[in-house]
Formats: structure tokens, C-alpha cells, sequence
């Protein structure tokens, strides 16, 4: 039978998208062909593609790639579009029955040859599907290993300043700090020019007290300038230095302190000399003061004011003042202000605030209730301080 006079390729696969235009899907549940219509722009497109698919087998060209392209259209949207392949497969399997069956006589040049060609194609797209695939996972190996040498580029930066202000804070333990500190430090040096260098040497030790404060400032400003380390490492830092600068001054405190000698005299002409008390030990510096209100501004931050008892409760949301009823006394105008304040904290007790930020009031109940299910202030979020 000729080429030409092939009959039309929806004969062939017996789809016809414009006289039934429903999905071509099959509905396992319903062990029947799928009755949702599929959408005009998607039959006009299958007819065209038909008519091409036509065209080709006439021509003695493959139409396996028009039926890849056909399937999909003929398909409803919502449940059998995953059935595209299967229904290009079968309609290539009728085709090639139907054409094997119009020609018996084949000459193996032919077969041989369509065999080639289609098996070339299978291997050009297994070769790039392979292609793609390896090129993914190049793709995804050098990422890795650029995340790995960011990272270690941030771990070699880091840990030299970490490991710099820490020398520099670390303080040399002695029985005499004041000794100490005036035998380690070297105090100006001459430079090459002959000009004094003011700057002491870094080896490990604190320098003298008259210089603590700028350096206590010059230390805070390298370690705010240490981009890789962030705010709250910044403040353990800062915390941690303040901590052993306490510690070491306290020490040196205590191990300069003398034994105070008392000397009494004895009574002469019926009355007593008041004893002399003769002690070195150096009054409070201003630095340690400072250094000690600083570390208790760290460890315990300021508790929030108390917000006017007056409202509902924001959890039960029942009036604040009924947990005072019950305890309060009307009519005493004569008390005086002691006694006041004293029944005020009375009726309160049954009354809790949030001392974290808002200073929001709540019924003592209902705040132990809350923190049963979440540690925060409904109010601010805030973590709850007791």
C-alpha cells in the first residue's frame, strides 16, 4: 500500500479531540474512560498536531515525537496528566501495528535503518539525560566545598582575635599584685630613633592601675571591630574580661592588706588613750568600683517598674482588683503611712508583674497557670523573672 494513500492519523489511533471532546484518560476507579472535558486552546492544538502526525506518516518521516506532543492535550488537567506517556506509547504501538500490517513485505534495509535511527536517538538522550545528571552533581560538590572554605576561612579568622584579647586579659597570679604589676611592666621603651615608645608589652599581664582604663577602652573597641564575631559573643568577651579584672584586683586586695597593730596604752591620770589603729591598706579605687558596678549591670539587669493596679487581667481577663477585695480594709483613715504601705502590699500579694520589660500585672493563679504552658509574658514575650 503507498505512502500516499494512508488513511488520517486519527483514524488510526481513533481520536477524534473535536467530535468527543473528552479526556482520553482512563479512571481506574471507575473501570471506564475519563468523562471531564478537556479545554478548546488544548483541542485545537491536538488537531493541528494530528494533522501534522498525518503529513509525517504520509512522508515516511517518525511521528513518535508528535504523539509525545499530543498526548498531553487531550488529557484533563486535574487527574490524568500523569497518563501522558503511557497514551503516547500505545498510540505508537498502534501505529507501528497498523503500518506493519498494510506492508508485510518490508525490505531489511529499511528496518534495519528506522532500527538505527531510533535507537541513535535513545542513545542521544540517554547521553544527555547521563550529561545533565553529572554536571548536577559537579554543581553540588563545588558548593560544598565552597560552603567548607568560607567556613574554615571564618574559623582561622576568628579564633586569632579570640585567642590575642585573651592573652592580653589573662592575669599572672601572685601573692603581691602591686609588686607584680610594677616588676611586669617595662614602661616606655627606646625605638630605634631614640624616641620612647609608650606602648607596655603584651606578654599575659594586666598593666599598672593608672593605665587600666584606656586599655579596659582599647580592648572594647577591638573586639566591636571584629567583624566575624557577633554582638553576643562581643558581650561574653566583654563580660569575661570584667570578670577576671574583679577577680584580680579583689585578689590583689586581700593579699596587700596588712595586719592592723593596735596598741593600747595603759591608764594614766584616770583616763585612756584611744587606741591607734595603724593600717596600709589602700583605699577603694575608682576603677574597681566601677569595674564591680559594671559586672553587676551585666549579671543582673534592671527590673521593669510596676504598672498601676487597675484593669482586667490579661489571661482571665477578670478585674485585677477582685484578688484584692478579699484582703482589704475600708474605713482605716487614721493609720498612719507605715500602715498604709503595709496593707497595699498585702492586697497585692495575690498580684504578679512582668520585671522583664512591660511591668504588665496579672493574678498570681493565672501567671503560674501560663508558665505551665509557655516561660514568657503574654503581654511583652519577654522570659518571665520571678
Amino acid at each position: 500500500m503507498a505512502r500516499a494513500s494512508l488513511p488520517e492519523l486519527s483514524q488510526i489511533i481513533k481520536l477524534e479531540p473535536e467530535k468527543e471532546p473528552w479526556c482520553a484518560g482512563y479512571a481506574p476507579s471507575q473501570g471506564r474512560r475519563c468523562h471531564y472535558r478537556t479545554n478548546g486552546p488544548g483541542r485545537s492544538c491536538a488537531m493541528h498536531l494530528l494533522s501534522q502526525g498525518t503529513q509525517a506518516l504520509r512522508a515516511g518521516q517518525s511521528i513518535e515525537d508528535i504523539l509525545e506532543d499530543l498526548a498531553p492535550h487531550v488529557l484533563c488537567k486535574r487527574f490524568h496528566q500523569s497518563q501522558a506517556s503511557d497514551l503516547a506509547t500505545r498510540w505508537k504501538n498502534q501505529v507501528r501495528s497498523f503500518l506493519r500490517s498494510q506492508s508485510p513485505i518490508t525490505s531489511p534495509r529499511r528496518q534495519s535503518r528506522d532500527a538505527l535511527v531510533s535507537e541513535s536517538l535513545n542513545a542521544r538522550r540517554q547521553t544527555s539525560e547521563e550529561r545533565c545528571l553529572r554536571l548536577e552533581k559537579e554543581i553540588f560538590e563545588m558548593q560544598r566545598m565552597l560552603a567548607r572554605l568560607q567556613d574554615a576561612h571564618h574559623d582561622s579568622a576568628v579564633p586569632n582575635n579570640a585567642r590575642h584579647n585573651a592573652t592580653v586579659l589573662t592575669p599572672t597570679p601572685s601573692t603581691n599584685a602591686g609588686n607584680t604589676l610594677d616588676a611586669n611592666y617595662q614602661g616606655p621603651r627606646a625605638s630605634s630613633t631614640g624616641h620612647a615608645d609608650q606602648i607596655p608589652r603584651e606578654r599575659g599581664i594586666l598593666p599598672p592601675v593608672s593605665r587600666q582604663q584606656s586599655t579596659n577602652t582599647t580592648r572594647t573597641q577591638a573586639v566591636r571591630h571584629t567583624g566575624s564575631i557577633s554582638w553576643i559573643r562581643s558581650r561574653d568577651v566583654i563580660a569575661q574580661s570584667i570578670s577576671i579584672q574583679v577577680v584580680t584586683n579583689t585578689t590583689a586586695t586581700e593579699a596587700a592588706r596588712p595586719q592592723a597593730s593596735v596598741r593600747m596604752s595603759n591608764f594614766e591620770s584616770g583616763r585612756t588613750t584611744p587606741p591607734h589603729v595603724h593600717s596600709s591598706s589602700p583605699p577603694p579605687r575608682p576603677v574597681q568600683r566601677r569595674t564591680e558596678q559594671a559586672v553587676a549591670s551585666v549579671a543582673r539587669p534592671p527590673i521593669a517598674p510596676r504598672r498601676t493596679v487597675e484593669g482586667d487581667c490579661g489571661i482571665c481577663l477578670h478585674t485585677l482588683h477582685e484578688a484584692t477585695d478579699d484582703t482589704s480594709v475600708a474605713g482605716d483613715d487614721t493609720d498612719d503611712e507605715d500602715e498604709h504601705n503595709g496593707d497595699e502590699e498585702e492586697r497585692y500579694e495575690d498580684l504578679v508583674w512582668c520585671k522583664a520589660q512591660c511591668g504588665v500585672n496579672f493574678h498570681k493563679t493565672c501567671m503560674d497557670q501560663w508558665l505551665e504552658r509557655a516561660p514568657t509574658c503574654p503581654t511583652c514575650r519577654r522570659a518571665w523573672r520571678r
